[in-house]
């Protein structure tokens, strides 16, 4: 009779870590943008493809369903936690054209938002502007200031109709922002691409209630 030595590699603390990496969601293994062939996102450049954090900003996984469309706040998984308040989340689109010489913005978009829900919306100020898409049916109260609005699980998460800080965006997506508020009230700004989401800033964890 031959016996064999058999080794239980699933008590092993490293092959355990090692199978809590597999299962996180990342841009290369999910992501329904990314080009094998290329190895590279097919949409967006010089993006980190392997971080989770930038995984959980975009709208569209390999296991997407078209019922996942608008749902841009309950993509984060149970028991995936991060801080996105000091990460950007934007990045440039890959073969992007713009003319810095014939720009309209902010008193017009330079691209269409290509959805029927929005409106170019401009700061009293004109120091920038966006699309605004509200699914709230909520009653706003006049907001002035980010002092006088409520704050959702990120300081650039707040209960207002239209937005009270730049998003920052550089030329070529300025006119591709929007700002999105859910069925709640809460808004914030996503990236929009042929009418589609496609990024979005901080997905809401999926414990999170009122700051609980």
């Amino acid at each position: 009779m031959n016996l064999k030595l058999v080794i239980d590699n699933t008590s092993n603390p490293g092959f355990a870590k090692n199978e809590e990496i597999k299962k996180l969601k990342t841009c290369r293994t999910h992501c329904f943008y990314f080009d094998g062939q290329s190895g590279k996102c097919g949409i967006f450049d010089e993006i980190n493809l392997d971080d989770p954090k930038t995984v959980h900003r975009c709208q569209r996984f390999s296991d997407w369903r078209e019922e996942d469309t608008e749902e841009v706040y309950e993509l984060i998984e149970d028991g995936f936690s991060v801080e996105f308040e000091d990460e950007d989340f934007l990045f440039e689109l890959s073969g992007d054209k713009y003319s810095h010489e014939n720009s309209t913005y902010p008193l017009k978009p330079d691209f269409p938002s290509n959805r029927e829900d929005s409106i170019w919306y401009i700061s009293p100020d004109n120091s920038f502007a966006c699309w605004v898409i509200n699914k709230s049916k909520k009653r706003f109260v006049t907001v002035n200031s980010n002092k006088s609005v409520e704050i959702g699980w990120s300081k650039r998460i707040y209960n207002s109709p239209y937005p009270l800080h730049d998003h920052e965006a550089s030329s070529s997506l300025k006119s591709r922002m929007a700002w999105y508020v859910d069925e709640q009230g809460w808004g914030q700004y996503v990236l929009l691409v042929n009418g589609e989401i496609t990024m979005i800033s901080e997905p809401r964890p999926q414990n999170w209630k009122n700051g609980l």
